[in-house]
């Protein structure tokens, strides 16, 4: 796929750079040269011929469910007595002490039904139990291939963050000059083969939820197997089997579409993207640990304790967090102690099946003992159109410096005003029902959290949250 070519060769473009200096000096120099490439054209004719692969594959699948390979099995039945076979000793011990078979007749007891034995064929076996591992895999590969295909279409609600709309002066439609049209807004990123992928993908995917709706798969799909699949006579030597089984063995056998290694992999992209943006800042300057070393651990990890930088008013440090693919934002008053602290945590997908975890994970992170200002999820594909709390970082979009541009303003968020306004009414809001703490303040009304600081003589007020989002 074309998401794992792209992670593939990040990462060993930046293996290959940290090998021959693992400090954040050396990182940043060549993500300003621009050595480890964050950005890549959605290639439609690369995707097509995936597609014309998947379907070679999926056409031999639905020969295998027309004829599937069937054992014969010996199962026990109760039959009529008058049909039933001769009952072999276990058999008629069985009928005998099972009085419900029996009935009288004229006197005379006699079965009217007998335990029996027959031998019937069973396409519950292992060969067929790989095939429906293999649907479910090229089921998960298309839909990926399908949603990736909207989100590079740009439809408007991704300009907007939003389904609903916004005519106020802060509106994306305010970017836009009335009667300069046509824009300069591309609401797709494909090109002249488009039709041809879209019409190739719906017809795929069909074809594969049509299989999953067989008897074949229903029946089969409840006893799964492992994703290691043994390799049996079958498999080797049946040409259909074989040539599925080879499919899956060098497409899904240590692919980096594993969900963990992909995680990993955009975590690492989205931590390239930041120092990139970092990197890049005029006048930027490392407040003391440019030779602080980076590394990459056995799973393919970014791996490094903290950098800090200093820009302004602000020393920010980033600090990776060990035992989840997240790092924090740390920024400080010049030499004073940390100010405000938020957490970022990566997952390519944000969608149904994982929207749980991740909030849980969040709302973990919320309860131990570091205080977080805010927390938001860096996120690829976002199936759930979910962008409250989401910086959208996607390789095919050139978009990660103005994203990380707004985090870094919102990490540091001095606003000149008259602070002594709002000691009793939220900035956010405007809710007057305020909590203090100090000059720390609180809204209960929007979860916003601000506080009354003075820099260089001048009263200011510091937003650390807004609207913090509630991760239940």
């Amino acid at each position: 796929m074309e998401k794992s070519r792209f992670f593939s060769e990040m990462d060993e473009k930046l293996a290959t750079i940290l090998s021959d200096e693992p400090t954040f000096a050396h990182l940043c120099s060549s993500l300003k040269k621009g050595e480890i490439p964050l950005v890549r054209d959605y290639d439609s004719q690369r995707v097509i011929s995936r597609l014309k692969e998947i379907k070679e594959v999926i056409d031999r699948i639905g020969s295998i469910i027309l004829k599937p390979h069937v054992v014969s099995v010996e199962q026990e039945v109760i039959l009529r007595s008058e049909v039933s076979p001769s009952l072999d000793r276990e058999s008629f011990s069985k009928t005998m002490r099972n009085p419900s078979l029996w009935r009288n007749k004229k006197g005379k007891m006699e079965p009217l039904n007998v335990h029996a034995k027959e031998k019937v064929d069973s396409y519950i076996v292992y060969e067929n139990k790989f095939i429906c591992l293999l649907i479910k895999q090229l089921e998960k590969e298309v839909k990926k291939i399908k949603e990736e295909g909207l989100y590079v279409s740009r439809p408007l609600y991704q300009y907007n963050a939003s389904t609903t709309l916004n005519v106020s002066e802060s509106s994306f439609l305010s970017d836009f000059d009335p009667f300069k049209g046509p824009y300069e807004l591309p609401l797709s990123l494909l090109n002249e083969h488009s039709e041809e992928l879209e019409d190739l993908c719906e017809k795929v995917y069909h074809k594969i939820k049509a299989y999953q709706s067989t008897e074949f798969y229903r029946v089969i799909s409840p006893y799964p197997i492992e994703k290691y699949v043994i390799a049996t006579n079958v498999l080797i030597h049946d040409p259909l089997y074989n040539f599925c089984y080879r499919f899956y063995k060098n497409n899904y056998i240590n692919s980096k579409d594993d969900e963990f290694a992909l995680n990993v992999s955009y975590y690492n992209y989205c931590l390239l993207t930041m120092f990139k943006k970092i990197a890049a800042m005029d006048r930027f300057s490392v407040y003391k640990n440019e030779d602080t070393p980076i590394t990459i651990d056995d799973d393919g990890r970014i791996r490094f304790k903290s950098y800090e930088f200093n820009r302004g008013h602000f020393r920010c440090r980033i600090v990776e967090e060990r035992e989840s693919l997240a790092f924090t934002i740390r920024t400080f008053l010049g030499e004073g102690d940390e100010m405000a602290c938020y957490y970022l945590l990566a997952s390519h997908g944000y969608n149904r099946s994982n929207e749980k975890e991740l909030k849980g994970a969040i709302k973990k992170q919320f309860a131990g003992p570091i205080h977080y200002d805010d927390a938001f999820l860096m996120v690829m594909d976002n199936d759930l159109e979910d962008y409250d709390h989401v910086l959208p970082l996607s390789y095919y979009l050139d978009t990660s410096t103005k994203i990380w541009d707004s985090m870094l303003t919102y990490s540091t968020f001095l606003v000149k005003t008259r602070a002594d306004s709002f000691s009793r009414r939220c900035p956010a809001c405007g809710h007057h029902v305020i909590q203090a703490n100090g000059n720390a303040r609180h809204c209960p009304e929007c979860d916003s959290d601000y506080a009354l600081e003075e820099v260089d003589g001048e009263k200011l007020l510091w937003i650390k949250a807004l609207w913090r989002k509630n991760y239940e």
